[in-house]
C-alpha cells in the first residue's frame, strides 16, 4: 500500500495561489489529501479549515510567495509527499512520469564527475532528459525555485570535441536534444564537454567545459514495496 501525506507549509499561510486546479473538493484535511493522492497529475493542496474546501494544484514546488498569489484569509497550503520518494532525501514524486527527483544548489567545490557520485550515492543517477515531454515536466520543475537565472543547471549529457556523438553516462549514444539556437559549438580538440542549461535560456540546452560548476538534477525510481 502506498502512503502519501501532507505537509504543511507555513510559508504560504493566509495566502492562495490562483492557477488551474485538478480538482476541487469539500473535507477534512485527511479526505483533501486523499483526493489529491487518487488524482495523478495533483502534487500540492490548498485548504480551508473554516470552510472544509480543498483546491489541489499541479505543482507542489513553490519556495515562497508567488506572483500568482493573494492573501486570502484561512487557507493553508500542503506538499503532498509519497513515501516511494523518501522526503529525508529530498526527492520529490513526480507523477506523470512515476519517478523521483531532486535539485542539489550549486557548490563551488563540485564538478560533474562529483554529480554523478552523488546522484549515485543517494541510489539514483543524474537526470538522464531523453524526450520533449521530459524537458518540459523538468521546466516545471525548475520553475518554482528560486534561485540566479543564470546558473547553470547540469543534467547526464557529455562528448569529446572532436566527435559528433553525444552520450549518457552508461555510453549509449543520445538521440533527443534541446540545443539553444547556437549551440552545440564544437571545437577540434579532443576536449571533454557536458550539456547544462540555464532558467534564463528558457532552459535550451547548451555544451561546456567539464570544468564548470552549477546545480545539478538527480533522478531515482520510485521504491518498491
Amino acid at each position: 500500500m502506498v502512503v502519501k501525506k501532507a505537509e504543511k507549509q507555513h510559508f504560504l499561510e493566509d495566502l492562495f495561489i490562483y492557477q488551474t486546479i485538478p480538482l476541487l473538493a469539500h473535507g477534512n484535511l485527511v479526505e483533501c489529501t486523499f483526493r489529491c493522492a487518487i488524482e495523478n497529475e495533483c502534487m500540492s493542496i490548498f485548504h480551508n479549515e473554516a470552510s472544509a474546501e480543498c483546491r489541489g494544484t499541479y505543482t507542489g514546488y513553490y519556495e515562497g510567495h508567488s506572483l500568482l498569489g493573494y492573501s486570502v484569509t484561512g487557507w493553508n497550503y500542503y506538499l503532498i509527499y509519497d513515501e516511494r520518494c523518501p522526503r529525508v532525501t529530498g526527492y520529490v514524486y513526480i507523477g506523470q512520469l512515476d519517478s523521483c527527483f531532486k535539485l542539489h544548489l550549486p557548490n563551488s567545490s563540485l564538478r560533474y564527475p562529483d554529480y554523478n557520485r552523488i546522484c549515485t550515492d543517494e541510489g539514483g543517477e543524474l537526470m538522464k532528459i531523453d524526450s520533449d515531454e521530459k524537458q518540459q515536466f523538468v521546466a516545471k520543475f525548475l520553475d518554482h525555485f528560486e534561485f540566479k537565472q543564470t546558473i547553470w543547471i547540469f543534467f547526464q549529457g557529455y562528448h569529446y570535441t572532436n566527435e559528433e556523438n553525444w552520450y549518457y553516462n552508461n555510453g549509449s549514444i543520445m538521440t533527443y536534444f534541446n540545443w539553444h539556437p547556437l549551440q552545440p559549438d564544437a571545437g577540434t580538440s579532443r576536449a571533454l564537454e557536458v550539456v547544462a542549461m540555464k532558467k534564463i535560456d528558457n532552459y535550451a540546452w547548451q555544451d561546456l567545459w567539464s570544468h564548470n560548476y552549477g546545480a545539478f538534477l538527480c533522478e531515482r525510481p520510485i521504491l518498491e514495496f
